[in-house]
Order: structure tokens, then sequence, then C-alpha cells
């Protein structure tokens, strides 16, 4: 790990995680990386693994619909909740936008019809052990009592090495999963990342939080995994941008 990264991380206010290893040499790095945190969106990737891994065992198919609800239609990123009545939307689709566009009205209608308990099963199955669904978004009255979604740093970037390598459930799984982060249309905390280089990556931040998960591409891929919670947020997504600028092999005077 550029030790750049670690002075300037280990100076950053609020509750900190960062997970690192480089898929080419096996470098591994990690500061708080086995708290717990409040993911906000980033939840979303195991949620879509648990829903494929489902899929790949026969207990769904990505072509099954699910109705969105009214009471399923929240504020914030995505595009669900413009949709008038209550649609039928297949579960690919589901996936899609709760990703892509991180649409929270998609990720509570998986929630409903998965059931939260049953998908934190799911990510037992996969080595998330404490990565856990415990409400839905926008759930004002369960997040007055404190009870918010969990994950876990190192658990996140051992789930990006899997899809990285081919082997979470096999390498066709692990392939469409790899390409619905790609189409990620919220980039801009990777945005000084070198043009010759990808990311397959989610996002998340609500008050005081910013996250960013990312399979980053290039001569020597790696996995980051970075997480704040009670934060400067502005200050932690400069952060972002400096560690991953810096660890992709760019120059800091480019910064």
């Amino acid at each position: 790990m550029d030790e750049r990264v670690i002075q300037r991380l280990t100076k950053l206010k609020g509750h900190i995680g960062l997970y690192y290893k480089n898929l080419a040499d096996g470098e591994e790095y990690g500061y708080h990386a086995d708290d717990g945190y409040n993911p906000a969106s980033t939840i979303k990737l195991p949620i879509m693994a648990e829903v494929y891994r489902q899929a790949a065992a026969g207990q769904v198919r990505m072509s099954d619909t699910v109705r969105v609800l009214e009471k399923d239609k929240v504020p914030g990123c995505g595009a669900l909740r413009y949709f008038p009545g209550e649609p039928e939307v297949t579960l690919d689709t589901l996936c899609h936008l709760m990703i892509t566009i991180s649409d929270n009205t998609a990720t509570n209608t998986l929630i409903r019809h998965f059931g939260g308990e049953k998908l934190t099963e799911g990510f037992r199955t996969f080595g998330m052990a404490k990565t856990s669904v415990r409400r839905c978004f926008y759930d004002y009255e369960l997040e007055s009592r404190g009870i918010n979604n969990v994950i876990i740093p190192r658990e996140t970037g051992a789930l990006l090495e899997k899809i990285a390598g081919g082997t979470f459930v096999n390498p066709g799984v692990s392939e469409e999963i790899r390409e619905i982060l790609l189409d990620q249309q919220i980039t801009h905390k990777l945005e000084r990342l070198p043009e010759d280089m990808k990311a397959a990556h989610k996002t998340g931040e609500d008050t005081g939080i910013t996250n960013e998960i990312a399979l980053i591409y290039g001569p020597e891929p790696f996995v980051f995994c970075f997480y704040s919670n009670e934060a400067d947020v502005p200050e932690c997504n400069d952060f972002i941008r400096y560690a991953t600028w810096l660890l992709a092999g760019g120059e800091e005077q480019a910064l």
C-alpha cells in the first residue's frame, strides 16, 4: 500500500474503513477493515449477488416479475418511483436499476420480495458473515431506533475478488455481475482514474456517509473498498479520488 495513501487515510475524521488488495501480486491492506459500517447504497451489491446466486441454484429466474408496490416507492436515486401505478418488473431489470442508477425503489422491492433475513442468510453462504440487511431504504421508524444495514469492508472486498476471478457461483454469473457494475452511472468519486482504466463499482452516500467499493482494472487490477460514517463527506470524497489515482499508478503532482 502506498504510504502517501495511508498517511492521508489516518487523518480522516469519522469512522473510517478501507480494504485494499492488489489482484496481481496479492498485496493486501486493511484499516478498520473488520468493523461494521452503515453501507448506504453499497449494500446493493450483496443483494444483487444473492439474487443471482438464487437464480443459478434454480430457486428463481431472472425473468421472474415482481410487482413494485406504492409503499416501495421512496425518494433519492432511481426512476421506478416515477412510474404510475404498480408496474411488474423483472428481477433482472430490478438488479440493473438498483446498481447502475442506484434505484432505491428497485432495492426496496427486492428487499420486500426476498426478505431481509433471507437475503442475510444468503450472504452467509458466500462468506459475508456479518453483512446484514436489517431495513429498507427510507424506513425512518427503524432508522430512528438505530436499526441500519451493516457491511464489512473486508467481506465486501472478498466478494469483489470472487467476482473478478470468476469464482462467485461460476464464471458466467461472475461475468454478468461484473458487467452490471461496469455500467455504473454514478462515477464522480472515481473521476480521476486514468482514462484507460475501468472500474466495476458501486457507490453509497447519506448524511455523514460516503462509501465506494470497486474493482479497478489496469496493468495491476485491485480491489478498493472505502467506508466512512460520521465523516466529512467532501474530505472523504477527495481522499477516494486521491487514493484511487495513486493506486492506479497516477503521479501525485498531476492531481
